[in-house]
């Protein structure tokens, strides 16, 4: 039997884990940001990156680490033109709760659609 990822039963069971649930965690963050506008750049670099810590002897219901990255670089290609490029990544440890798990949408992916 092979292992899927969206077995009901266990969707279920994560599922079921919002009753009472809670994470305590502590992270760390860095944040890096030379764009000439921060809503339309035109050029420049921004780079954010944190990790969280989530442990059960913190008060946590579950231990797990999360991880992000977000790397975007604008430059200016014509006089009219520019191009921007972003990169995201986004992981998480073995025991993370429904609630917890990467998505792709938020207020900084697929902006524009």
């Amino acid at each position: 039997m092979t292992y899927c990822p969206l077995d009901a039963d266990k969707l279920a069971l994560q599922v079921s884990e919002k009753k009472g649930e809670h994470t305590v965690g502590f992270g760390i963050g860095l944040l890096y940001d030379s764009r000439d506008f921060a809503l339309n750049a035109t050029r420049g670099w921004y780079f954010s990156g944190n990790m969280l810590f989530n442990q059960k002897c913190w008060g946590s219901n579950f231990n797990y680490t999360q991880m992000a990255l977000d790397f975007r670089h604008f430059r200016r290609i014509a006089a009219s033109s520019i191009l921007g490029v972003q990169f995201i990544f986004q992981t998480n440890t073995v025991n993370v709760p429904f609630w917890q798990t990467a998505s792709l949408d938020s207020r900084s992916i697929l902006r524009g659609l």
